[in-house]
């Protein structure tokens, strides 16, 4: 059996998104994101703000790649998870209609037909 060589971490966080978030989501779509671009915790000025922000959202779908056998895939195989959740991030970040943006070692994916925020790392 091949076993897939693996980051040195790896796995993910997922975070309910309140009806408020996602009204606000589907009625400004990425105008709701633009300010939301610095990890909470590390302001302009931290010696870790740099590591801690993140590129420009971006609407769906996700880059050709991530998927299959690319990184949100391993990503996501990593974090402890069913298979019928897996499936669901993966057909919403291939649609219209959800959002994403990277930082170094890391995906922030907002999904709001599924009402989920999905935070993946690698390192």
């Amino acid at each position: 059996m091949l076993v897939p060589i693996r980051a040195e971490s790896c796995g993910g966080v997922i975070f309910k998104l309140s009806a408020a978030t996602i009204s606000s989501l589907k009625e400004q779509g990425l105008l709701f994101l633009a300010s939301a671009r610095q990890g909470r915790g590390y302001p302009a000025g931290d010696r870790l703000s740099h590591y801690y922000h993140y590129a420009e959202w971006q609407e769906t779908p996700v880059p050709t790649g991530w998927l299959g056998d690319g990184i949100l895939a391993m990503e996501l195989h990593c974090m402890d998870i069913g298979h019928s959740t897996r499936r669901a991030i993966g057909e919403a970040v291939q649609a219209p209609g959800s959002y994403f943006t990277t930082k170094d070692e890391g995906q922030l994916l907002i999904l709001p037909d599924l009402g989920w925020a999905v935070y993946v790392y690698h390192g």
